[in-house]
């Protein structure tokens, strides 16, 4: 990712879970689930 264009393409792939990105609808970060934090 060079490029603002670039970043907004992986920004809106990762909101729309896509690209690489399709587990990411339901990940939690353990550290945050430790904290309970949800």
């Amino acid at each position: 990712m060079n490029t603002e264009e670039e970043i907004d393409m992986t920004v809106n792939d990762f909101e729309e879970y896509v690209n690489g990105f399709e587990k990411a609808k339901h990940w939690k970060s353990q550290a945050l689930l430790a904290l309970g934090v949800e």
